[in-house]
Order: structure tokens, then sequence, then C-alpha cells
């Protein structure tokens, strides 16, 4: 089962501002969202993130939020004939400190402002732990507006066990306060991807019990 895809990001991986929140942009984040939908459709994902985006030096961050509001529309718009949600996501402040979306609750409020049922938060535990945020906490918060959850461990974003975070507390936190989707694991491998996969047996261990 394929749980999300993700649309193209630009340029935001190697620095560059991205295309969901960028005025001039608009036109390639369609193409990218259109690409995503047409993937999404054959593989029956259930949800597509849109992907975040920085604020360009120069640029005011009202008005890429606007272009970031009328592109969600758009997507949406676009994405009507689909079963699949659309997601967006916040970023961690440190990491990425002109990110147009940086706080959770910001997340929360800009799917509150479109008001579309088929639209929903990415929660990603990395980004909130590297905010400095009780993962579980903030999920309460928000937790009405989630439609997936992904993790890693904290600092590095690499697997489970690297870092600092309890992720087998964390997400059984989660699961606690109502989730009951898939959890993602989006990591970079600290070494090769299989002999990273250890911690499987024990996240899922803990969930089974």
């Amino acid at each position: 089962e394929v749980v999300l895809v993700n649309c193209g990001l630009g340029d935001y991986l190697q620095g560059g501002a991205g295309l969901s929140g960028v005025p001039g942009r608009e036109a390639a984040f369609q193409e990218s969202v259109a690409a995503t939908i047409e993937a999404a459709a054959v593989l029956g994902a259930r949800h597509i993130h849109l992907g975040p985006s920085r604020v360009p030096e120069g640029v005011a961050a009202e008005a890429c939020r606007a272009t970031y509001l009328a592109n969600v529309r758009t997507a949406l718009g676009l994405s009507r004939a689909l079963a699949a949600s659309l997601v967006v996501e916040a970023m961690n402040p440190v990491e990425a400190p002109t990110a147009l979306v940086t706080d959770v609750r910001e997340a929360c409020r800009l799917v509150r402002t479109v008001a579309n049922r088929r639209l929903g938060v990415l929660f990603d535990v990395y980004h909130v732990a590297m905010a400095g945020e009780d993962p579980v906490a903030a999920y309460r918060d928000v937790a009405e507006v989630v439609r997936h959850v992904q993790f890693a461990d904290a600092p590095g974003r690499h697997e489970p066990g690297s870092g600092t975070l309890d992720l087998p507390q964390i997400l059984a936190g989660i699961q606690r306060a109502g989730y009951a989707g898939w959890f993602g694991a989006e990591y970079y491998p600290a070494g090769s991807t299989v002999a990273g996969l250890g911690w499987s047996a024990a996240i899922l261990g803990h969930r089974a019990a």
C-alpha cells in the first residue's frame, strides 16, 4: 500500500526557495502537482504532500503566504477526482529558519483557513522535536487536522536509536491520543538501509504490546 507521495520541490533540497509558496513560481508548482496527481492515481496513494517552501530574500512573508494558500486551493481543484487527501507540513526553525511554515500549529491554522475536508496536516515528529516541543503534546493540539504522521530520530534525522528521542514511547503516545493511521519512517540511514532496520522490531513490538 502506498500511503504518501511527495510533490516535486523544485530547488528546495538544494537550499533554494522551492515552489509551493513562492510568488512567480505558480506554473511550476501546478506542473509538479499535476505530475504527482497522475502518479498518485496509478499508485492508489492515500495522501499527497504539497511540499515546503522558503521565503525568498526581498519578498514579504505575507505575499508568500497568499501564494501558498492560492496554490493549495489550486491543488485541491486539480485533485478533486482523487480519493487522496492533500497534506501540508511545518519545517523546523533550527534547520529551515526561512521556511514559510515553521510551526505545526501554523500549519493547522492554514488548513483551517482553507477549510476543505480533503486538506490536512502531515505531522513530522522530527521537525516538532527539533523545534523544542514535546511531540505527543503538540500532536494533541492539532490532532483534529492530522492526516499522516512520520518520524525520524533527532538530532541528525537518522533511524530510531541514533539520537535522543524515545520513539517507541512517542509513537505509542500519539496512538493513545487517537491516531490510527500509518507511521512513515522518513530518515537518512546512518549507514546502509538494511543495516539500519534493526529499530523496526523494537518499535513494532512496542506497538503490538
